[in-house]
C-alpha cells in the first residue's frame, strides 16, 4: 500500500468503475434543443367580427431531440404548454387570433429538459383599421369618444401606429370655431402651442388629436406611434375645451402590432 495516502489507489479504481454508470445515466436524460419557429403559409385573415370564420394560424418548430415540456406565447396574452415534444418531427401548433390584425409575435421556450428560446413575427390582414372621426356642431359633443364596439381592446405592450388624413371639406381637418375660420387644424393641432389648464389636456398641443387607453394619455398627430402601458379600449380625443362649435374631421388609420414578451 502507498503510505502517502490512507487508502492507496483503491479510491481511484472505485471512481473509474463508477464513471461508466454516470455516463449511462446522463445519456438517458436527453435534452431537446429548440432552433427555430416559423409560420405555415398562407397566413389566414384575422377574425375581426363574430361573423368572420375562425381560421387558425399554424407554426412549425425545428430543432433536435425531445423536450419534456415547452411554453408557447402567442403574443396576444394567450399561452399554451405541451409535453413530450419531438423536435425532430417538426411539430406544428395552431392558434386562433381574433380582434386586431397587424403584427403578431410567437415565442417558444423550452421549460423542462429543453434548451432554447425562439420567436417569429408575421402580419395578419387586415393590418390597418380605418376609423372615420367627424365633428358635427352640437352641444353634446364629448372631448373623448370611444372607438366603435367592433374595435377590440388594446393589451399592454402593443405598438400602436396612428396616421390621419382630412376626411371633410375642411382641408386641414377640423374647424374649431374661431372667428373668420382662423382655427382650422389637422391632427397635429396648433403648431408650437402648449395647452394651459383651460384645455382638457394641459401640456399637450392646443386643438390636437389626443389618444387615451385607460390611464395612458398620448399626444396624437398625423403620424405617431406609441407602446401601450395600460390595457383598455382606445379613445379618440380633441384637445379643445368647447366641442360644441367644431366641424370637420379626419380619417384615422390604426395599426396594432403585438410585440410579445
Amino acid at each position: 500500500m502507498d503510505k502517502s495516502t490512507p487508502f492507496g489507489h483503491h479510491w481511484l479504481k472505485g471512481l473509474l468503475l463508477l464513471l461508466p454508470a454516470l455516463l449511462l445515466q446522463s445519456c438517458g436524460n436527453q435534452v431537446g434543443v429548440l432552433k427555430g419557429v416559423s409560420p405555415v403559409q398562407p397566413i389566414p385573415v384575422v377574425a375581426t367580427t363574430p361573423q368572420d370564420p375562425l381560421t387558425p394560424v399554424s407554426v412549425v418548430l425545428s430543432g433536435s431531440g425531445k423536450c419534456s415540456a415547452i411554453k408557447i406565447d402567442w403574443g396576444d396574452t394567450h399561452n399554451d404548454t405541451d409535453t413530450s415534444v419531438d423536435l425532430g418531427s417538426n411539430p406544428v401548433f395552431t392558434h386562433i387570433y381574433t380582434g386586431w390584425g397587424g403584427g403578431k409575435t410567437v415565442t417558444v421556450e423550452g421549460t423542462v429538459d429543453c434548451v432554447g428560446k425562439v420567436n417569429t413575427r408575421f402580419v395578419m390582414e387586415p393590418s390597418v383599421f380605418q376609423l372615420g372621426f367627424n365633428m358635427v356642431p352640437k352641444p353634446t359633443n364629448k372631448v373623448c369618444n370611444t372607438v366603435p364596439t367592433n374595435f377590440p381592446f388594446l393589451e399592454k405592450h402593443n405598438l400602436v401606429h396612428i396616421t390621419t388624413s382630412p376626411a371633410t371639406s375642411f382641408p386641414k381637418g377640423i374647424n374649431f370655431g374661431c372667428p373668420l375660420d382662423s382655427c382650422i387644424y389637422d391632427a397635429d393641432g396648433k403648431p408650437g402651442s402648449v395647452a394651459d389648464s383651460s384645455f382638457p389636456f394641459p401640456g399637450l398641443r392646443e386643438f390636437s388629436l389626443v389618444l387615451r387607453v385607460a390611464s395612458q394619455v398620448v399626444q396624437g398627430g398625423k403620424n405617431i406611434s406609441f407602446v401601450t402601458t395600460d390595457a383598455g379600449v382606445l379613445e379618440v380625443c380633441t384637445n379643445d375645451s368647447d366641442q360644441s362649435d367644431n366641424g370637420g374631421g379626419y380619417r384615422i388609420d390604426i395599426r396594432v402590432d403585438q410585440l410579445g414578451p
